[in-house]
């Protein structure tokens, strides 16, 4: 019996355990999705490719050695030529009196081809001038494995900007959903207290009236959340490669929402504000960043790969127009014979050749179309250098709105959270006069309504600035933190 289980457990601690959900920290899922992403994937195998192209520039600069060998069998080989015995007549010979055949035995003058032919070949091939075209070629290679790797550069700081957008929307949505909720059920609380109200006389029925608008506004409200709770999660899942199911995010303060938390007594209002708005990007910084944008933003980078790529491209057109010959130095040696090696007398058949020849090879004349090409690299070198100062212009005027977004959502936030004390003083202030019998019940609750959309307005002027800082950090390449 015991064995019979042992399969059973192993299969369901296995299966209990590649279904676990585990917290996880932002860095960790950063982490995982660099990992186990297609796209950083993808990006890697197209490096490696690129690798290999430079690999193959390389060694076509080298001697290309080839070797051909043939083995021949002739039905009929050619025959060899010789002189017969008395071919030539015959000659008197002394002491004899019969004469004497010329030649006296058969003579031969070719030796008959034998019916077996054997034929090795090595030719070396050696680029000797070839107007740096090989050079360039090498130096493309270069630049497209460079460009590989800006590639699979931006790819990474791409997912890691998704990554940290997701979060952020997970994380606001999924507290602006339990607020939501608790304004749902309050709402729908002071709805049934305005109807008990109205059947007793005393409201009109345009109070319950304005009670169930308000009930369903912030029904509306929940589905959008919860909607949208949904898409930030898929969306969390596919930039991640995590699945939803085995995430359990565990979210922590921003920046901004550390620096809000109250300070000690001695702190003043100037010194609070002064402490959330240091997340403010100030001009020094804005000058900073700027340098940090043109030395590290993988697009730009790649976009000056490409003009350097397209100069080189412009060498190796010109390198191929007409009158600008390419030099080369062949070797080939050629061992050949008639019998089958290591047989008898085998190496009485076999001949060694050697060949050395330099070959140049030139256009000459070809009615315009290496003319052609070169002209057309030119356009496409203009069009790179056009391209380098447009995406350069296109980055700063986007860094720019980004910073303005940064601020922007930094003094929402402060102005929010100043909001939001008030709310809780009042509310505080509410419960008070509602133990005191001096509000009513309706009233006390309206003003926790006022406090939880208060921190609604908090969340999403933090979600701005956690989204925008993480773009910030993707365009400049490195943590503005």
């Amino acid at each position: 019996m015991r064995t019979l289980y042992r399969p059973y457990c192993i299969f369901l601690i296995s299966s209990l355990v590649s279904f676990s959900v585990f917290p996880q920290t932002l860095e960790e899922v950063i982490q995982t999705s660099l990992e186990t992403n297609l796209r950083v994937e993808n990006q890697v195998l197209a490096r490696d490719s690129a690798r290999l192209d430079l690999e193959s520039a390389a060694a076509a600069m080298r001697p290309s050695i080839n070797i051909r060998g043939s083995m021949s069998y002739l039905s009929n080989p050619p025959e060899g030529v010789s002189i017969e015995e008395g071919s030539l007549g015959s000659t008197t010979v002394p002491g004899s009196q019969f004469p004497a055949p010329v030649p006296d035995s058969e003579i031969e003058l070719v030796p008959g081809a034998e019916n077996s032919f054997f034929r090795l070949t090595a030719g070396i091939s050696q680029p000797i001038y070839t107007w740096n075209k090989l050079k360039n070629a090498r130096k493309a290679a270069e630049l497209q494995l460079h460009s590989s790797s800006l590639q699979e550069q931006e790819t990474r700081r791409e997912i890691i900007r998704d990554v940290r957008q997701s979060w952020s929307a997970v994380k606001m949505l999924s507290a602006s959903s339990g607020i939501v909720s608790e304004m749902q059920e309050l709402a729908s609380g002071m709805l049934e207290d305005n109807r008990a109200r109205y059947d007793q006389g005393l409201v009109n029925w345009q109070a319950v009236l304005d009670a169930r608008s308000n009930v369903s506004s912030i029904i509306t409200r929940r589905t959008e959340i919860d909607q949208a709770l949904a898409s930030a999660r898929l969306g969390l899942e596919i930039s991640s490669g995590i699945p939803s199911s085995r995430l359990s995010p565990v979210f922590t303060p921003s920046r901004l929402e550390r620096a809000a938390e109250p300070g000690d007594d001695s702190e003043t209002a100037g010194e609070y504000h002064n402490r959330i708005l240091s997340n403010q990007i100030s001009e020094e910084r804005r000058r900073q960043l700027l340098i940090q944008l043109r030395e590290n933003n993988s697009e730009l980078q790649n976009i000056a790969v490409q003009r350097q790529l397209a100069e080189v491209q412009k060498d190796i057109q010109a390198a191929g127009r007409p009158f600008r010959p390419d030099i080369g130095l062949q070797a080939d040696i050629e061992l050949s014979g008639q019998r089958i090696p290591f047989s008898p007398n085998w190496r009485e058949t076999w001949d060694l050749g050697i060949t050395l020849s330099i070959g140049v090879d030139m256009l000459t004349l070809d009615w315009g179309q290496a003319d052609n090409s070169y002209a057309q690299a030119g356009y496409q070198l203009q069009q790179a250098q056009n391209g380098e100062s447009l995406t350069l212009d296109a980055l700063e005027a986007r860094l720019s709105n980004i910073i303005q977004q940064i601020n922007l959502a930094v003094a929402r936030y402060l102005e929010a959270r100043s909001k939001l004390a008030l709310q809780e003083e009042q509310f505080k202030n509410a419960v008070v006069s509602f133990e005191n019998e001096l509000i009513t019940r309706e009233e006390l609750q309206g003003s926790r309504l006022l406090l939880l959309g208060a921190r609604l307005e908090a969340l999403s002027y933090n979600f701005e600035y956690e989204t925008s800082m993480a773009e910030l950090d993707f365009l400049t390449g490195k943590d503005v933190e």
